[in-house]
């Protein structure tokens, strides 16, 4: 192989890694972004709340256990009723975290920021 070869090779392998390290840090802002905004979520509470509220959070890959508490704590904060939080994964959102509770839903993922850019 000639030197211009190894040189190309050497340039696409560094870009590869930059990039695989700006998508775990674009994945990782947007936990943070998704975890604030959970914090700051106050949905309409019925009168007759039931004593223990199902939850869903969807992500585009496992969260560490340090963001799994950070949900748990920034939604024990919004609610008065017990929480059954279940975590799971969907790579279809490809970044970033959807809450779901009953009919409400709050959508911090990548694909929905994607599609309401773009209008699809």
């Amino acid at each position: 192989m000639s030197l211009v070869m190894w040189v190309l090779l050497g340039q696409l392998a560094v870009g590869l890694v930059v990039l695989v390290a700006l998508a775990f840090a674009l994945n990782n802002m947007l936990a943070d972004m998704a975890v604030r905004y959970i914090e700051l979520w106050r949905p309409d509470e019925d009168e007759d709340q039931p004593a223990v509220r199902s939850i869903r959070v969807t992500s585009h890959r496992p969260l560490s256990a340090d963001y799994h508490e950070r949900i748990r704590k920034a939604l024990s904060k919004n609610f008065s009723s017990e929480l059954k939080i279940s975590f799971s994964q969907d790579p279809k959102i490809l970044g970033g975290v959807i809450v779901q509770m009953d009919e409400k839903v709050m959508d911090c993922s990548l694909r929905d920021r994607i599609q309401r850019a773009f209008g699809s």
